[in-house]
């Protein structure tokens, strides 16, 4: 996939991902993951030339740096039951995964005697717990991006399979409610 974006008086790098889609890693200060498509106002893809005119983020990842606290929430889950769960196990297998989905494989793979949505609801009470408390900490240059988008005169949409507790809780912890326009979350889609 060839991506061409103004370059604004900056060097920006492309790469293509996935046989699909597309994605562009923003030079330095620009490092975070929502930046990607915000770099210019018109793209070029496959010789089309179109008109950018919504920004579409994710929220784990993206817009929040949650990863290495759900982490720990799995790992505390986990040590209810006596097992250990590494960083690097987590890295490796379940970052990134819906929790019902890590659930199943946890029980499998740990031996665990509850059921995947027992220990899935486990982990889904120590988000909630967390959520209370506090919102997840923003990623690197979201703030930022999310201004220039917004002024640029840009849509934006949060679609995300994550809980839609957790991305108000971003939302409004972060005053960013105003910039979207649309939010959907994993809690309104029925499968995906």
């Amino acid at each position: 996939v060839g991506l061409n974006l103004p370059k604004h008086g900056r060097n920006y790098p492309y790469k293509a991902r996935h046989g699909d889609g597309f994605s562009v890693a923003a030079s330095p200060p620009l490092q975070s993951r929502a930046c990607w498509l915000a770099l210019g106002t018109q793209i070029t893809l496959l010789g089309n030339r179109m008109q950018l005119r919504a920004v579409l983020f994710d929220h784990d990842g993206t817009l929040v740096n949650s990863e290495p606290i759900h982490y720990r929430m799995w790992a505390q889950v986990l040590q209810r039951y006596g097992f250990t769960l590494t960083e690097q196990q987590y890295k490796a297998r379940y970052a990134g995964v819906p929790t019902p989905t890590n659930a199943m494989d946890m029980v499998r793979r740990f031996g665990i005697d509850d059921s995947p949505e027992q220990l899935a609801e486990a982990k889904n009470a120590a988000t909630r717990e967390y959520l209370d408390r506090q919102a997840f900490p923003l990623m690197p240059g979201v703030e930022e991006a999310i201004s220039w988008f917004h002024s640029a005169g840009l849509k934006l949409a949060v679609v995300t399979g994550a809980s839609a507790n957790g991305v108000q809780t971003t939302l409004r912890a972060n005053e960013f409610n105003r910039y979207f326009s649309a939010v959907v979350s994993g809690d309104d889609v029925r499968a995906s």
